[in-house]
């Protein structure tokens, strides 16, 4: 087993204040924070095009 320290990237950008209200709601229903949430999004779009991004 690795002890490997994965480095996360930080990434800034903007959103539109609707869909900032949008991710809030359903991070807090799902019990996750707004980044876990767009990391989860953003995955299950790029597998959906087809790349190998690595997460299970």
């Amino acid at each position: 087993m690795s002890n490997e320290v994965v480095r996360q990237k930080r990434f800034t950008f903007t959103i539109n204040p609707e869909l900032a209200e949008a991710l809030k709601k359903q991070a807090d229903a799902e019990y996750r924070s707004v980044a876990s949430l767009i990391n989860a999004v953003v995955a299950e779009y790029l597998k959906s095009k087809g790349h190998d991004i690595g997460q299970e």
